[in-house]
């Protein structure tokens, strides 16, 4: 994931939101490469915003991270980590291990060295090599990837790595070699050739941006790779796995090597300091062909037609398991069929794409085409867990390796080609062998092993010890290049950059191999080509050796060549542009033909961002956004006269159910319907029956067939939400009508937003935009949190703020807005499936935290959807809940119990409103520290004044906070009604609810909504008004994710405990209060005898007093000190004011001696105390006469009163 790139926000939103329901972790892995560095700020907030979410994976309990690159950078993640506590698993694959190692940021380490040099099979060495230098417990991560091809120009990239055998070896590789971590290289990476997820053409952006010369994945599938992998990653982990199905796969490129041009193409590459090979010395000309198979079988391969029998390279023991095997194409051409056979009968046949010698350009495609078949079920397991069979080294150590391998002994020196099961040791002759003089240390085990065992070769053994010497490059190491040449004022620069290894067979020669020589340090600029010269031929090689201080005059400078007239895909950032089309049609872009103001060329930049961006998020690219699209999108309405005044002719029978937000702006009222019909060929329109009402906004997508349109209408709405009020207002300002036919692209927006969703299978898109600036009067906002689109990202504006506008100008402090849209109807009157995907997308632009161990005393509070009224266990949401929080000390509390659940306290009342719920109060003594509250239902049904019942509603929440300050409260929007007047009204108190929540947010109390309106649907009630089992399911999913969120802010605390609990009640002419009062003892008690007394807090008339509730005496020392229960810690949480008093934090007054134990023991049970209000926060007494050691006594509540 590149740092800056406009699909990030969206796609991460999808992914975690896909991840968190299917039940599969992901985690960052942050590409240092492409867009450069990426900024600590923004790496910070990425793991802010999702490493706390469930999907997230976990590492020893740390949020795992990795990068591709980024070494320079290094120092970031020693901050990044403490801030976050990452588990930092980086690729500086750059570096190799050692120096990775040495930056000393790493908690391990991924290798990118996933692929063969040249022509050789794949091998270890790499794999051994961060084994060695990763500390003891450190883990890796080992790539594996079954193929590698790119050709992007555009990014410097046009080589291939041999694939063949590779997806098959390098699973080999993996049971071997046993890593902590395995990493797939790639899902997608289509560019690369090595992608194993599905094609995807809305995700081809890499050959355009890239210059390829043409889509070499376009009908290149590679799922057939993915076949195996349950079989394969389930062995890797336990050693053995079960075949459930015989199936296939086949994989072959679709040209013969020589049949056309290599387009530039070099096997391996210089940019790595490889020696460079021509691709037809790298690929073989094969049919190459796997098989899980539960017993032996046979196979054969047709290619056009012409067949031949194909054998195994490699048969698992027990003839169960993973076959490996090829054919040679033999220049034959035509389709491709392979077939597995067994005792005459077809297990699994592939058919495949046909070999051809015509290529696209007359470009060789070295991508792979890849097949798979299934076959019959069977049930075949391995007898025995697998050990290593087959085996090679490097050079020399190929026979020592091929000999103590088999038996068992496989050093770092030898590279594992196949599992298999163990086998048997010979006898052993006693000979002790060593390694011949001069060699190296890695001989030594070898020597010494299969010496022993009867295999002792004299070309690298021997029976005396004798001098080594340990070489200062890897044995290992393929050669290099360490000298070269080239043509005319070439010739100077590959001899410089041949030495060191880099160089590019497309620009020079390489004269002579050896091992490597490194590279001096880069302390030059960059370098690029001469002018006049090719950048293909002299950039790479200039920007080699300046950065070394070579930089030869003549062929090389340092400063950067002017960039090319625009081509549209990027817009220059400085100087006056004016619009103009290009010859193509397909791009805006900007030339210095004309002048423009400031602000002109502001609006021009952002209209062009706009586009872009809203196209990358449709996966367009390419847009018919000419002059004459670009004059419509950026002038007025009128501009686009014939769109437009059909959309208006429309609106005019149109009038909102519910009144909109102030219109959009005049610029912006014509640019979705231009954007949407250039884009996608989108046009807008009304199902106008002769009646006056609207029945359904449509949208019709036109696709070409041939050279015909064909229009395919789509349902927006449906008409249960489009059957609105048809009668246009004209133009009164403020009237619904006004706003209805100004918010024109809203519905456009919401209509293609519809539709884009059932593409993409119910994927929420951002559409149609709402913001939350509050209007008043008549049209206050609905929602609780506000946000707009700035560069493809989701950015949160505070409340109050105003909303942002579209403004481009680089130097402009402004949010950029991609469209200033406001509300056209409030969020209750869109489609329910709408609805559902849309609250969970703004639930997820909010941090969220898993609950693991945590004490939750949970009190369920509301009325018969409580109780769990209409479920067939009678446990309605609450044992679902419990479900949902496996893991955590859950302990549900209340007066009823109702259900077949264990813990089926709850304080469901069914048929109560929200002032009868107020006389159930008491149940707040029990201090849970989670009140999940459904209230209003009852008082909707029952025509209550929804005013009436939103202020009642505020009350209650008052009660609970009132009583425990220290409580969480989620606080659902209660879910509909079948009956459409009830409805109603739910949705009214809905909205309001809304404002409650927030302000009481805003005032500091520990309070959430919880959107059950959007979630629980008519479809899910039992009697139109309580929900079923699926809607109660429903119900403790969103509770439980308002925990989750909850929880990310920290508001969730262990539920108060109790050494001691005495519960008093007293009654007053004017108030009842209950006070619980808590005992806290000394660390170190000393009995004595004493006076105590247990005090509370009431409110009469305008003044809180401090009032004895009782006293006695004891000999416990244990009742010395006394303090209300809603204190905790000597931390008090009350309000800085209390009926317009200022409280300040800063006074306390002392009391002398024993004023206050006089005071108490004078006053009997009932008595006040005192009335007179004072500022005061706390009071000390010496009450050493009382036998408390210590002797100052503190009583830091708040008491409201003096003595």
């Amino acid at each position: 994931m590149a740092w800056n790139d406009p699909t990030n926000d969206p796609s991460l939103v999808d992914a975690f939101n896909t991840a968190n329901s299917l039940g599969f972790k992901l985690f960052f892995s942050l590409d240092y490469a492409g867009n450069g560095p990426w900024p600590v700020d923004e790496v910070l907030n990425l793991l802010g915003k999702f490493s706390s979410q469930s999907s997230y994976y976990r590492y020893q309990g740390r949020p795992f991270v990795s990068t591709f690159e980024g070494p320079e950078s290094a120092d970031d993640w020693k901050l990044i980590k403490e801030r976050t506590g990452a588990f930092f698993v980086p690729d500086y694959s750059s570096l190799g291990a050692k120096a990775a190692m040495e930056l000393g940021v790493a908690d391990g380490l991924f290798s990118w060295a996933a692929w063969p040099w040249g022509g050789q099979e794949m091998d270890t060495y790499t794999d051994v090599s961060y084994r060695q230098y990763l500390e003891s417990g450190m883990p890796y991560m080992m790539p594996a990837s079954p193929w590698f091809y790119t050709n992007l120009p555009g990014y410097k990239k046009n080589w291939v790595w041999r694939g063949d055998n590779l997806w098959f070896d390098r699973w080999q590789e993996i049971m071997f070699v046993q890593p902590e971590f395995v990493e797939i290289i790639s899902w997608n990476d289509y560019g690369e050739s090595h992608y194993i997820g599905p094609l995807y053409d809305k995700a081809m952006e890499a050959f355009d941006i890239g210059k390829a010369p043409y889509n070499y994945a376009t009908d290149m599938p590679h799922d057939g790779w993915r076949e195996f992998l349950p079989f394969l990653i389930d062995t890797y982990k336990s050693g053995q796995a079960t075949i459930n199905q015989e199936s296939l796969m086949a994989w072959y490129r679709l040209h013969p090597v020589n049949a056309c041009s290599d387009g530039g193409t070099s096997g391996n590459t210089a940019s790595q300091l490889q020696l460079e090979f021509s691709p037809s010395s790298i690929f073989q000309d094969r049919i190459f062909y796997s098989a899980l198979l539960g017993s032996q079988a046979s196979v054969t391969v047709l290619i056009g037609g012409a067949s031949q029998e194909g054998g195994w390279d490699y048969v698992p023991d027990d003839n169960i398991g993973v076959y490996h095997g090829s054919v040679p194409t033999n220049g034959q051409t035509g389709q491709v069929i392979v077939t597995i056979h067994r005792s005459g009968a077809t297990v699994a046949q592939m058919q495949g794409q046909a070999i051809t010698t015509s290529c696209t350009q007359g470009i060789q495609n070295y991508n792979a085409w890849v097949g798979s078949a299934k076959g019959g079920p069977v049930s075949a397991t391995p007898s025995t867990k697998l050990a290593d069979r087959k085996w090679t080294g490097a050079n020399n150590f190929a026979g020592l390796c091929e000999y103590s391998c088999k038996y068992g002994y496989c050093p770092d020196a030898c590279v594992c080609q196949a599992m298999g099961a163990p086998r048997k040791l010979p006898n052993a002759t006693g000979i002790t062998g060593y390694p011949l003089e001069g060699e190296s240390p890695s001989y030594l085990g070898l020597c010494s092993f299969d010496c022993n065992y009867g295999y002792c070769p004299e070309t690298a053994c021997g029976t005396a010890s004798a001098p080594l010497v340990t070489p200062t490059v890897s044995d290992f190491a393929p050669p290099a290049c360490v000298a070269g040449t080239g043509e005319g004022n070439l010739a100077g620069l590959c001899s410089y950059a041949c030495g060191f290894g880099y160089c590019p067979r497309s620009s020079c020669q390489c004269t002579t191999t050896g091992l490597l020589v490194v590279p001096p340090a880069m302390t030059g600029s960059a370098g690029f080509a001469a002018a006049g010269l090719d950048e293909n031929i002299y950039g790479g090689l200039c920007d080699f050796a300046c950065k070394r201080g070579y930089c030869l005059s003549g062929a090389c400078t340092s400063i950067a060549p002017e960039k090319p007239a625009p081509s549209g895909e990027l817009y220059p950032n400085d100087g006056d542009y004016a619009v103009t089309g290009n010859a193509k049609g397909t791009r805006i872009f900007f030339d210095k033909k004309g002048k423009c103001t400031t602000d002109q060329e502001a609006f021009i930049k952002g209209a062009y961002d706009e586009f872009q961006i809203l196209a990358r998020r449709e996966g367009v690219t390419k847009i018919d956004f000419n002059s004459i699209a670009a004059s419509e999108y950026l002038s007025l309405a009128a501009k686009n006269k014939d769109q437009q005044a059909a959309i208006q002719d429309v609106f005019e029978y149109l009038s909102s159910v519910y009144p909109s937000w102030l219109p959009t702006g005049l610029f912006n009222q014509n640019r979705a319907t231009v954007f949407y019909h250039e884009m996608c060929h989108v046009d807008q329109n009304i199902n106008v029956p002769p009646n006056p009402h609207i029945t359904d906004l449509m949208v019709t997508i036109e696709e070409m067939h041939g050279d015909l349109p064909v229009h395919f209408p789509h349902k927006a709405y449906g008409p249960k939400f489009t059957k609105v009020l048809a009668r246009f207002d004209g133009d009164i300002l403020n009237s619904a009508g006004y706003y209805v036919q100004r918010n024109a692209d809203n519905l456009a927006m919401y209509a293609l937003a519809s539709y884009v969703q059932e593409q993409l299978g119910n994927i929420y898109p951002a559409w149609p935009i709402v913001t939350d600036k509050p209007f008043d009067p008549p049209y206050q906002g609905h929602n609780v949190i506000q946000y707009t689109i700035n560069d493809g990202k989701v950015v949160f504006t505070n409340l109050g703020d105003d909303t942002a506008k579209a403004d481009d100008c680089a130097l402009s402090a402004n949010v950029t807005s991609i469209a200033d849209i406001n509300k056209l109807i409030p969020s209750w009157a869109y489609p329910s499936a709408y609805r559902k995907a849309k609250a969970l997308w703004e639930e997820d632009l909010f941090p969220s935290k898993e609950l693991e161990n945590m004490k939750l005393r949970i009190l369920p509070f509301g009325d018969s959807i409580t109780v769990g009224t209409k479920s067939s266990d009678g446990n309605g949401y609450r044992e679902k809940l419990v479900l949902n929080l496996a893991g955590n000390d859950v302990n549900m509390i209340g007066s009823v119990h109702a259900g077949s659940m264990s813990d089926n306290d709850n304080e469901g009342h069914a048929d109560v409103t929200i002032q009868g719920l107020r006389s159930y109060s008491e149940v707040f003594e029990n201090r849970p520290n989670v009140v999940l509250l459904h209230a209003g239902t009852n008082d909707m049904a029952g025509k209550s004044a929804v005013d009436s019942a939103i202020t009642e509603l505020g009350e209650l929440v008052d009660d609970i906070f009132n009583a425990c300050p220290d409580t969480v409260l989620l606080m659902a929007l209660i879910i509909p009604s079948s009956d459409t007047t009830v409805n109603d009204r739910i949705n009214q108190f809905n909205e309001l609810a809304v404002q409650l929540v927030r302000k009481k947010f805003e005032s500091g109390k520990h309070i959430l909504l919880v959107d059950m309106n959007s979630f629980v649907t008519t479809d899910d009630l039992a009697d139109g008004m309580n929900p079923n089992d699926r809607g109660y399911q429903i119900m403790a999913d969103a509770w439980a994710r308002g925990l989750q969120r909850a929880n990310a802010m920290g508001w969730i605390s262990d539920p108060i405990t109790s050494v001691t609990t005495t519960v008093y009640t007293t009654v007053h002419p004017t108030v009842t209060s209950t006070v619980v009062v808590t005992s806290t003892p000394d660390p170190t008690p000393t009995p004595v005898g004493y006076v105590y007394w247990f005090f509370g807090l009431e409110e009469m008339g305008d003044f809180p007093v401090f009032k004895i509730q009782g006293y006695g005496s004891s000999t416990s020392f244990d009742e010395c000190k006394m303090r209300p229960e809603w204190e905790e810690n000597n931390v008090v949480s009350m309000p800085k004011s209390l009926k317009g008093v200022t409280i300040q934090d800063d006074e306390c007054d002392y009391v002398e001696t024993n004023s206050w134990y006089e005071a108490a023991k004078n006053t009997q049970v009932g008595e006040l105390v005192c009335s007179k209000f004072a500022r005061a926060k706390c009071y000390k007494a010496d009450v050493t006469s009382l036998g408390c050691p210590g002797g100052i006594f503190t009583l830091d509540v708040w008491t409201f009163c003096e003595w």
